[in-house]
Formats: structure tokens, sequence, C-alpha cells
């Protein structure tokens, strides 16, 4: 349910992303996440959005996956694949 919401069930940020090597539970980021890599590294959020990449490929799920994909668009959080575009400050 956590992950519904956003949230990640295993290791905090910094644990994962500053641990040298890391060696926790695979963890995928979440929108936070992404945002706290931004300003880790001195850019600002231009966008993000998700995407729902599995079962594009297969021709017999192509139809409905692309239906539930534009759906989960609107709430990118609760896409497979998460994306966010940075800029440097002017």
């Amino acid at each position: 349910m956590l992950c519904l919401l956003g949230k990640n069930i295993w290791s905090n940020f910094d644990e994962w992303y500053f641990g040298n090597p890391f060696r926790g539970h695979v963890r995928e980021p979440v929108i936070a996440d992404l945002y706290k890599i931004l300003k880790i590294m001195d850019f600002e959020a231009a966008g993000i959005f998700g995407r729902n990449w599995l079962g594009m490929y297969n021709q017999k799920t192509r139809a409905i996956v692309s239906v539930f994909d534009l759906l989960l668009q609107l709430r990118p959080s609760l896409c497979s694949n998460l994306y966010i575009i940075g800029r440097k400050p002017q």
C-alpha cells in the first residue's frame, strides 16, 4: 500500500544514495527521491513523468496496456517507470 502512495518501504534515502557501497535490498526511487537527487546535483526540476512499458511489446496486450498507460500518466507515482527532467538554474 505504501508504494501506491509514493512511499518507499525499503531503506532510507541517505543510506541508499550515499552508502558506499550500498548493500541493502534493491531500491527503486520514488518521486521524492528523484527531486532529492536533482537538488544534490544543483539542478532544478523541469518536469516529471511516468510511463508503463511492460506489455507494450506484446501485440496481444499492447492496446489495453496503452489505455492504462495513458490513465496512469496522470499520476506518475503509479507508473512502473519514473523520469525526471532537470536543468541547471540560470
